[in-house]
């Protein structure tokens, strides 16, 4: 469940909004990549773009078409908390893979894996830390689950 009217609608948003940015910036950096397979931070970052995404789908669904109809409420929280949790974890993980530091700084850029040498990955990536960051949001809220 979220929050009704338009409050409700402008966290959904967001959710989607920040889902198709932390997936687009991770995909872009899977398939930059210089040589070799991409670092697990990355794979992990699109993995959480996916599932917030697919979340995203089944929460508005069954928060506004049908709440009686796609499943209990408590299927909702649950996803909920697992988007933040996936993102908490994906922004600690790319925030210790990138050291964010200047991307004007050739000797970081350089001997990162993440960046590869690329100033371009350097700005991709902490985008992607960014928004792994400001993407995460509480669980809906609770008071719905008195009912049962």
């Amino acid at each position: 469940m979220h929050p009704r009217g338009i409050v409700g609608w402008i966290i959904r948003t967001l959710e989607i909004i920040f889902g198709i940015i932390v997936l687009a910036m991770a995909a872009a950096l899977v398939a930059n990549q210089p040589s070799g397979g991409s670092p697990s931070q990355i794979n992990y970052s699109v993995f959480v773009g996916v599932f917030s995404l697919l979340s995203w789908f089944y929460t508005v669904g069954a928060s506004s078409y049908s709440p009686e109809g796609l499943g209990s409420p408590i299927i909702v929280v649950i996803l909920d908390s697992l988007n933040l949790l996936f993102y908490f974890c994906g922004g600690i993980a790319m925030a210790v893979a990138m050291r964010v530091h200047s991307c004007g700084n050739t000797a970081y850029v350089v001997t990162n894996g993440i960046t590869a040498g690329s100033t371009q990955r350097c700005h991709e990536g902490q985008t992607l830390t960014a928004f792994l960051w400001f993407g995460k949001r509480p669980p809906s809220h609770p008071t719905f689950l008195s009912e049962y």
